[in-house]
């Protein structure tokens, strides 16, 4: 029979992990994420198409900039998860979480949101492993991003005949 282990450490990642699941349900208590739920949103993408014809050719630069510096925000997301500097965690927290909610990436920014507080809270225990989950949602939200740019793409391309 196990021995119950009560660390005051594991119970605050607990609780961050916690906090996170009750933003979105689609994460579970280890802070994976649930592959039969939606990376994105695309409805966001719908709202956009409305915005006229040059729309398909937007959604697309909006998605590469988004990858491009989001790859470089996870980096300093994950190196300053590891130094446990505080400053930086919230400020990269900060940027990725509202760059993540304009391209629908809710899951994503809810994690971002989560190691945010931690590091406005300066409780940086855990953030290892909510990073490790941001990096994970990440690759997710990637992939439903270049299905989403190429359906753009396609879209655009076809417009014009």
């Amino acid at each position: 029979m196990p021995i119950p282990v009560h660390d005051q450490h594991l119970d605050a990642d607990r609780a961050a992990i916690e906090r996170v699941m009750s933003a979105d349900s689609s994460l579970t208590s280890e802070g994976d994420t649930s592959p039969e739920v939606q990376a994105i949103d695309p409805s966001v993408f719908d709202q956009f198409r409305q915005a006229g014809p040059r729309a398909e050719a937007f959604i697309v630069r909006i998605i590469s900039e988004y990858v491009e510096e989001s790859s470089s925000r996870m980096t300093d997301l994950k190196d300053a998860s590891v130094r446990a500097d505080a400053p930086a965690l919230r400020r990269v927290a900060h940027g990725l979480k509202g760059a993540s909610s304009t391209v629908g990436a809710a899951r994503l920014a809810a994690i971002c949101g989560e190691l945010e507080t931690r590091a406005l809270e300066g409780t940086l225990d855990g953030t290892g492993v909510l990073a490790a989950a941001a990096e994970r949602e990440f690759a997710r939200v990637c992939d439903a991003l270049g299905a989403e740019q190429q359906k753009a793409a396609a879209g655009g391309s076809d417009r014009g005949r």
